[in-house]
């Protein structure tokens, strides 16, 4: 014999504390629940489909475990934000081909030496390094410049660092790194932007000038995400 008892609610019948199922005893309720309030479950629970929560707490204790021989499958970049950790990476950009500027003013080397990631959240660091070689057509050191750009925005002023050379070349190698504070979840563009002296001698990227140093090298840039 079935039956349906239609209440509005229930209640102990001291007027406080549980309401128990007695031992062996299943409550089914099917379709879409809503508690108010703290739901204590003790005991292995099965819950099919989602589970929707603003907030993870314990029981008790500091730790939430994931027991061994299960994993947490995170399916979208970034869904995991931990502060200081690194979210996502760029595309690594490389290029050995040598590159001419002779402008007086900051110019993009080559569109291939282009870092560029879109930010999960807006606080995030981008923090962007990479390799720089390069040359310049004239005697002086630091009449040359070297810097990253994120799109128009100048972040890093490599200069003409650790220039060796001889007549009327200079040459360099070096590493660089900075971390931007965009303020974005738009997609921002990296890149490498160099300046001749005067506007009036070159500056090389990826190989000397040849006035008494010959050399080749490479210059890289990379971007990568970090959460706060």
């Amino acid at each position: 014999m079935s039956s349906k008892i239609k209440v509005d609610t229930i209640e102990n019948v001291a007027g406080s504390g549980n309401v128990s199922l007695g031992s062996g005893h299943n409550l089914v309720v099917p379709g879409n629940n809503t508690v108010g309030g703290t739901l204590n479950i003790t005991g292995a629970s099965t819950l099919t489909g989602g589970v929707l929560t603003n907030t993870l707490n314990t029981a008790s204790g500091t730790t939430i475990t994931i027991p061994t021989g299960k994993t947490l499958v995170v399916t979208d970049t970034g869904g995991v934000k931990v502060p200081g950790s690194v979210i996502q990476m760029s595309n690594f950009a490389s290029d050995f081909t040598g590159r001419t500027v002779t402008n007086g003013s900051y110019t993009e080397f080559t569109s291939a030496l282009r870092a560029t990631i879109t930010p999960k959240y807006s606080t995030s660091k981008i923090l962007i390094m990479g390799q720089i070689t390069g040359s310049q057509s004239y005697s002086a050191v630091n009449t040359v410049g070297f810097a990253i750009y994120r799109d128009s925005t100048k972040v890093l002023d490599v200069g003409n660092p650790a220039a060796e050379g001889s007549n009327a070349a200079w040459f360099f190698s070096t590493g660089y790194s900075v971390v931007d504070s965009p303020s974005s979840t738009s997609a921002l563009t990296y890149s490498i932007f160099g300046k001749s002296h005067s506007g009036s001698h070159s500056v090389y990227l990826n190989y000397n000038s040849g006035y008494g140093n010959p050399g080749t090298g490479g210059t890289t840039i990379l971007a990568l995400e970090i959460a706060q």
